[in-house]
């Protein structure tokens, strides 16, 4: 399934980076870690947000 929509988005986009942000972001979201991982990818999620 997320192999599927990474390659959809890959194709929309055409962007490996900015999909596989995404899908990490997604997974740290998901997870007990949230806090942990925001933390650390606090400034790529800024970016990404930015960008959206």
């Amino acid at each position: 399934m997320i192999i599927i929509l990474f390659i959809e988005c890959e194709t929309f986009y055409g962007d490996y980076f900015f999909c596989a942000s995404f899908f990490l972001i997604g997974i740290c979201f998901s997870t007990s870690f949230f806090e942990l991982c925001k933390n650390k990818n606090y400034k790529l999620t800024n970016k990404i947000e930015k960008e959206l």
